[in-house]
């Protein structure tokens, strides 16, 4: 996957590679087709705690804007950034019929958050992205590379004025939510081997 793509896919649930699950069934007397539908079902219902108790607040973070700063002054990167942003104010001011120069907020970049949890096939896996191009100017580039390294090469594309304005990068946020998804999904499977070794012991 390109780095420059901005699109998180991570499996955070894969029954079908948890040979305990497998043995379970054995021991219970399940067929082929019963363990597939252990292991569905179980993804399916889990998958949905997933994205209710931990993708969908990991959702609001993202979609969250820093307080207003108005009166701030400006640090531009350059005087070609700051002529192009201004004249793009300009115009979009025009276009309200405002006779002020100032930055609209429109949510455009919250709402254009997007979390995909699919489930299938006793596995579940989430997509997470911004279909709002300009995104990665204000809240970076995203990934899971936990290093400094990473960290620094998803934080570059910032502006400095976004960042005075409290604007938080994207990824470990992103990042949490993944691990936080991950460590419930296996707490959950051993809650369940555990409940059922006792069952048939």
């Amino acid at each position: 996957m390109g780095r420059q793509r901005n699109v998180v896919v991570k499996t955070v649930l894969d029954l079908t590679s948890v040979e305990s699950v497998r043995d379970f069934a054995t021991r219970l007397g399940l067929m082929r087709n019963d363990i597939r539908q252990l292991q569905e079902s179980l993804a399916d219902m889990l998958g949905y705690n997933l994205e209710v108790y931990y993708i969908q607040p990991m959702l609001w973070t993202l979609q969250k804007y820093p307080p207003r700063k108005p009166g701030m002054k400006i640090r531009w990167t350059s005087r070609k950034q700051q002529k192009f942003v201004m004249a793009k104010l300009r115009f979009l001011a025009k276009k309200r019929g405002d006779n002020e120069v100032w930055h609209h907020r429109t949510g455009g970049l919250g709402a254009n958050w997007v979390a995909e949890v699919v489930r299938k096939r006793g596995k579940v896996t989430i997509r997470v992205y911004n279909r709002w191009k300009g995104m990665r100017f204000v809240q970076g580039n995203i990934g899971l590379g936990k290093s400094a390294r990473s960290a620094g090469r998803y934080a570059q594309p910032i502006q400095r004025f976004h960042t005075d304005r409290g604007w938080q990068p994207a990824a470990p946020t992103i990042q949490k939510g993944y691990q936080k998804a991950e460590e419930y999904a296996a707490a959950e499977i051993g809650k369940r081997l555990e409940r059922a070794q006792g069952r048939i012991k």
